[in-house]
């Protein structure tokens, strides 16, 4: 279920990407054929303002996307991979907390010599 949702997340995002690239051609080739009826400075202000523009819309895109893959990944409560980065640092150190004290645990069986007692 969650790789089949990851899947179609990923195959929305791809195709929201893909529409954007798509639109921001379409308006540079529009920008093109208005242009051509332009004088050089105005074209090439149209054109810088048409790009900015896209830009502007492609990063909007993009945070919306983002806030909606988040939304819908808060709902089946998955972690977030920053989360799962923390969880994978504090497993590292408990780790090692464990080793050192089955170690220093190894150490004391050892200088007792396997007296009685212990």
């Amino acid at each position: 279920m969650v790789a089949d949702l990851r899947t179609a997340l990923q195959e929305t995002w791809t195709k929201a990407l893909t529409a954007a690239s798509s639109a921001e051609e379409q308006a540079q080739a529009l920008v093109g054929r208005v242009g051509s009826l332009l004088e050089g400075a105005t074209q090439k202000e149209l054109l810088a303002e048409v790009t900015s523009r896209i830009q502007t819309q492609r990063q909007e895109l993009h945070g919306h996307v983002q806030q909606a893959v988040k939304s819908a990944l808060d709902r089946l409560r998955l972690p977030s991979s920053a989360e799962l980065t923390v969880l994978r640092t504090r497993l590292g150190e408990l780790e090692s907390r464990l080793a050192a004290m089955e170690a220093e645990r190894e150490a004391h069986k050892a200088g007792l010599g396997g007296r009685p007692g212990a």
